[in-house]
């Protein structure tokens, strides 16, 4: 590679690097502290209780 796009291109993709990580990292601190933050509860068709309770319903559809 020619000296002058070495130094060029270098740097940048560097800095798409870190700053793709550095986004990504990002919203992993965002999703994590939602979901502390999060006073909402499952829906209650993901309880296991309601899936058993309900099971006839689901089953007489298939």
């Amino acid at each position: 590679m020619p000296p002058l796009v070495k130094r060029v291109a270098e740097p940048l993709v560097r800095g798409v690097i870190k700053t793709a990580v550095g986004a990504t990292l990002e919203a992993r601190r965002a999703v994590i502290e939602a979901g502390r933050r999060s006073s909402v509860s499952p829906p209650k068709w993901l309880s296991r209780s309601w899936r058993v309770r309900h099971a006839h319903v689901v089953l007489s559809r298939r």
